[in-house]
């Protein structure tokens, strides 16, 4: 984990050259945003309930509509 975030996982890769691998690399909760989970890319990121890579839950779920 960095100071930036309290929850952070990163997909395992899987070699070193990648032509189409995991669409997320990455689930982070950033310090402005604490008890939210963000999925992402690099490119894209997404909020989630839970962590796609570990399964941790947001302290914060996305609220329904």
């Amino acid at each position: 984990m960095n100071e930036n975030s309290e929850h952070s996982c990163e997909m395992p890769k899987t070699s070193e050259i990648e032509i189409a691998g995991p669409s997320i690399h990455y689930c982070k909760e950033y310090f402005n945003d604490k008890g939210k989970l963000f999925a992402g890319n690099g490119e894209y990121e997404s909020q989630v309930n839970f962590c796609p890579i570990c399964g941790f839950k947001a302290p914060i779920q996305i609220e329904k509509e």
